[in-house]
């Protein structure tokens, strides 16, 4: 996973560190049953999500581009959000991609605009409805102290896998908001990736939620990690 997050303007979010690509979390705890989170599989990785609608998926672009290729739809299955994934099945395929045109991922480097929306061949049954967290709001919650929460399917350590999601306190170190053209912004978020915790490969494409009087929001999806399971 590539650690870090990304905040788009009409699409407010994301959450970054540079490098390395995504699975669960370590010393996080079980987030089974979470609204929150979902397990992305494609043939070549297995990756996390959140559901913006019903019907739409946001995650790492990372995970469904690879050297400019982009895979197809098809190859891409979702389960229900925060279920124990062994002990469940696909229950949506995508139907299109969405990415920024100019990602490439060379699987090096970090890159900018490392967030995918795919549209889904069938809706999911969500009990939650997210709000985008614009730079603005990601700075009013961080200042206010309310507690962001990430979540992951992917590795608990540098060798242990797992079918159930994850969960920790992201600690939030720095925020750089960029501007692009009108309607766009991004907003890059660095987390502590360390021995009391950090994500690993599997939670790229994860979201980082925020819970603020009574509404959750989505403050940033993770597409890098530099930590203890790097």
């Amino acid at each position: 996973m590539k650690r870090i997050a990304v905040v788009l303007g009409l699409i407010p979010i994301l959450g970054l560190v540079p490098s390395y690509n995504a699975q669960a979390i370590y010393k996080g705890t079980s987030a089974l049953g979470s609204p929150y989170v979902v397990q992305v599989s494609t043939p070549g990785a297995l990756c996390s999500g959140t559901l913006i609608e019903p019907q739409i998926l946001v995650t790492a672009a990372h995970c469904l581009v690879k050297s400019g290729e982009v895979i197809s739809p098809s190859d891409i299955g979702v389960y229900e959000p925060g279920v124990d994934r062994s002990q469940s099945s696909i229950v949506a395929r995508g139907y299109e991609i969405f990415y920024l045109s100019d990602y490439y991922n060379d699987e090096e480097t970090t890159e900018p605009n490392d967030i995918a929306f795919v549209v889904l061949s069938s809706a999911i049954k969500s009990s939650i409805r997210l709000k985008l967290a614009d730079y603005e709001t990601t700075q009013m919650l961080i200042n206010q102290r309310v507690s962001l929460i990430s979540f992951g399917y992917g590795r608990t350590d540098v060798d242990t896998r797992t079918s159930i999601p994850q969960k920790i306190i992201a600690r939030p170190i720095q925020q750089r908001k960029l501007r692009g053209y009108q309607g766009y912004e991004r907003t890059y978020i660095s987390y502590a990736a360390d021995e009391n915790g950090s994500l690993c490969p599997g939670d790229s494409g994860g979201p980082t939620i925020a819970e603020y009087k009574g509404e959750p929001y989505l403050v940033s999806i993770h597409n890098g990690s530099r930590g203890p399971c790097s």
